[in-house]
Order: structure tokens, then sequence, then C-alpha cells
């Protein structure tokens, strides 16, 4: 018998009949060898998401036109699956809520965010990451919208 000079480990597998061909069409729509396309489907079953993380399966079509939206909207698909799930189930707003949300209108705006936001919004991030019992507090966020003082005009 031949020895496996391979460092990865290899095992044979066998597939119910039409499975391997799900899985090949699954992979070219995903940019990926049919190996590869397994072993990220195997990943994500097994592997431990972070705190707070749900994992979607989501049909064909509704990625379909998640996809769609975002690329009308010149944002990303999870960014569209975030603020459409934000107005579905409204959340208490904490500390981490109020950054994430800032965050994603961050993402939407891409090149035309305000720098100063921008800015505001890594210094935030920076410090939960240093202190993230802060993040779990409830606060209180009155929207003002920016106002300009008689020496920024």
């Amino acid at each position: 018998m031949a020895e496996n000079r391979s460092k990865s480990d290899q095992y044979q597998l066998r597939f119910p009949p039409g499975l391997r061909d799900r899985l090949k069409e699954a992979a070219e729509a995903n940019g990926r060898s049919l190996n590869a396309e397994i072993i990220a489907r195997i990943g994500h079953v097994i592997s431990p998401d972070a705190e707070g993380w749900i994992r979607v399966y989501l049909p064909p079509g509704l990625t379909s036109r998640i996809n769609e939206k975002a690329n009308q909207s010149g944002t990303t698909p999870d960014v569209e699956i975030r603020f459409a799930l934000e107005e579905a189930f409204p959340y208490v707003p904490t500390l981490r809520n109020y950054i994430w949300r800032l965050r994603g209108e961050l993402d939407q705006a891409g090149k035309d965010a305000d720098p100063g936001l921008f800015y505001f919004v890594r210094q935030a991030e920076e410090l939960l990451e240093t202190y993230p019992e802060l993040g779990d507090r409830a606060i209180e966020v009155e929207n003002r919208g920016w106002e300009v003082g008689p020496d920024e005009e």
C-alpha cells in the first residue's frame, strides 16, 4: 500500500444519490473546489460561534433577493440582513448595540461616511474591547442629529 505523503488527514466518503452533484453546484456557486465546500460546511456545523451570534441558513431565493438589495443599496448582504432584523426585532439599547448600529450605518455610507463619526466609533469599539462589561449597560440615546455651533459654520 502506498504511503500517504500528504500532511492532511484523508477520509473516503460515500454520498447518497444526488448529494455530490448538489455539493458540486454549491461549490461552483461559492467559487470553491468540492473539497473546500465540504470542509467549509463541516466547519460551519462543528465550529463554535462567537457569543451572541446565531448562524442562519437562508434559502437560495431569499439569498438572491438580499444580494440584489445590497447591490442596489451599495451595501453588503450582512448589512441588509442586520437592518431588516433590527426593524423586525427592536432591541433594548445598550452601548454595544448602539456602537454596532453606528458601525452598520458607517458601512452603509461607505466612502461618504463622516470621518469624525468613524473615529468616534473606532474609539468606542476599542473601549469595549478593553472593558467589555460596559457594552451590556442600557443607555438612553436621544437622536438630535449633528448641531453646528456658531464657530463651525
